[in-house]
């Protein structure tokens, strides 16, 4: 990176690493002096975020009591097995939804609970896609519209927009409405989404590669 010298001939590095106590207290003057709330000064700023490949993924189906097929993710990462299975949700009336465990590689020494899995702020790990797996996943919005009026509004539940103009992702089957049987394979599908009251565990963005 380049240096930039100020009036004086001394050397002023382009950026600097600085304690958090020094950043937190900065931010604390600004907020003081300018009287501007919390959330006004923190949303705007973009967030830094840092993708963790794991070291191993497999994708599997696990047939459970009644006979159902359901998609079960495992990834190798940082000593841990994280195993992520479908089961009926907590969330009421949602229907199934999605649960993981973290499984130590080996046990600590002298019987101690193993360390827990965590993952440091701003690191995202990539759990998969949710569309499209297939060409008709993407539609005109004007198709779909029509599609999910044929289908009582239950295919919407099911789509998401694209990064272009007039276009949907929809992973519902064009006869029935419901989810279609390559989008029940994979694990994002089942997903449930929060309430506004609390933070979500899962970010779904655009993939910069379509």
């Amino acid at each position: 990176s380049r240096s930039h010298a100020n009036n004086f001939g001394s050397v002023v590095p382009k950026s600097r690493k600085i304690k958090a106590s020094l950043a937190w207290g900065g931010y604390l003057m600004l907020h003081e002096k300018l009287k501007t709330p919390e959330k006004d000064l923190i949303s705007p700023r973009p967030s830094l975020w840092k993708w963790i490949t794991p070291e191993m993924r497999n994708e599997t189906q696990v047939r459970i009591q009644n006979g159902t097929w359901l998609p079960q993710l495992t990834l190798a990462l940082r000593n841990f097995h994280l195993v992520f299975t479908v089961k009926e949700s907590t969330i009421p009336n949602a229907g199934m939804g999605v649960f993981v465990r973290a499984i130590p590689w080996v046990t600590e020494d002298n019987n101690k609970s193993p360390a827990s899995f965590d993952l440091e702020a701003g690191e995202l790990l990539d759990i998969g896609i949710y569309a499209p797996f297939c060409k008709s996943d993407k539609k005109d919005e004007h198709v779909f519209f029509v599609k999910n009026f044929i289908h009582s509004m239950k295919a919407e539940e099911w789509a998401f927009d694209t990064t272009e103009t007039d276009t949907m992702f929809d992973i519902t089957d064009d006869c029935t409405g419901e989810i279609h049987d390559s989008a029940r394979t994979h694990i994002p599908a089942y997903i449930n989404e929060c309430s506004s009251r609390y933070e979500p565990t899962i970010r779904a963005e655009h993939d910069p590669e379509g």
